[in-house]
């Protein structure tokens, strides 16, 4: 199956990272999982994780486009005098970007606003925190997001003396960051299992190798059937889009290496490969559709679109894509808002 076909799958974001990303944790069994991950036990305890659901998202308003937050959750607090909600603003980025932490405040802004609205006018009885949560998933493990105001202004430069001296004057962000690559994910296995797996997966897709296959399929079959089978199924979707990542036949490969007297019906493979006639039945349905010529500039767009991600200069993009200047500064403001 080719590598545009599968991506139609998991489009559900700007790409197919917050596709990804979507897909899974709309779940509120496996967003909970998530959130035990990101957050203190003591503080996991204190939530109802049965009143925990998807809210609508965020809307952002911007020159030139909307955005909506990755996923917006709310959970209530147990055994509290005063009814207390806290709702919970996710974004999720594949890669460093300096301007995430800003653009999550203006979606808490906006959500903060809509609270004192409904306050105001007596629908809103309960309190309701808010707090934004920044998940990265980029190329670099070490990487440490900005945790107040300074380290965001000033990144990787050294912070100058006579603003060190005064740092405890700066407020810190009111968001939390975490870079999940850092997550020691094997102390989560056992309560957060098929989190674990999902996370795992986005943590490695940039340096994916049979190891990891091995790894995830063998993790992925400790799962229940249907947990097992919809998290691997879009973890080789995610992979096979993903660049410098694993393809398909590595999970054929790893799957009957592993497994070698699994009844065919049993094996992981049996699962994919009715995924992919679904995906190759919607590729043919969306190309009548739009007509071949359409489907070929959608192939350079989502080309260019990586080929900008990957940092390569603009115009060689041009000139291997055949797009104009103008088509691709459009995709760059597309994704300086994603």
């Amino acid at each position: 199956m080719s590598r545009k076909k599968q991506k139609s799958t998991l489009r559900e974001g700007n790409n197919l990272h917050d596709g990804f990303f979507k897909k899974i944790f709309k779940n509120t069994n496996y967003l909970m999982q998530l959130l035990r991950m990101v957050f203190p036990p003591k503080f996991i305890a204190a939530l109802d994780a049965e009143s925990l659901t998807i809210k609508d998202g965020i809307l952002l308003k911007r020159a030139g486009g909307e955005i909506r937050t990755d996923l917006t959750a709310e959970a209530r607090f147990k055994g509290t005098d005063t009814e207390i909600a806290i709702t919970f603003i996710l974004e999720h980025k594949s890669y460093r970007d300096p301007e995430v932490i800003l653009q999550t405040m203006e979606y808490y802004v906006i959500a903060r606003r809509d609270q004192l609205k409904r306050k105001s006018r007596r629908e809103e009885t309960s309190r309701n925190l808010v707090l934004p949560v920044v998940l990265i998933c980029c190329k670099d493990k070490n990487f440490e997001p900005p945790k107040d105001d300074l380290e965001l202004e000033f990144g990787d430069e050294e912070i100058p003396p006579v603003l060190e001296e005064y740092r405890y004057l700066f407020r810190h962000m009111p968001c939390l960051t975490v870079n999940l690559r850092k997550l020691q994910l094997d102390n989560f296995w056992e309560d957060a299992k098929c989190a674990v797996t999902a996370v795992q997966g986005m943590a490695e897709v940039w340096h994916a190798n049979d190891d990891t296959v091995a790894a995830l399929l063998t993790k992925g079959r400790l799962l229940s059937p249907e947990d097992g089978a919809f998290i691997l199924e879009n973890l080789n979707v995610y992979y096979v889009s993903a660049d410098n990542a694993i393809g398909e036949g590595d999970f054929y490969r790893v799957d009957r290496e592993r497994w070698p007297d699994l009844a065919q019906e049993e094996r992981l493979e049996t699962m994919l490969e009715t995924q992919s006639d679904r995906a190759e039945q919607l590729g043919i349905e969306k190309g009548k559709q739009l007509g071949i010529e359409q489907g070929i500039k959608l192939g350079k767009l989502d080309t260019a679109r990586q080929l900008l991600l990957d940092g390569y200069d603009e115009q060689a993009i041009c000139r291997v894509t055949k797009l104009s200047k103008q088509e691709l500064a459009k995709i760059k403001r597309e994704l300086n808002r994603s």
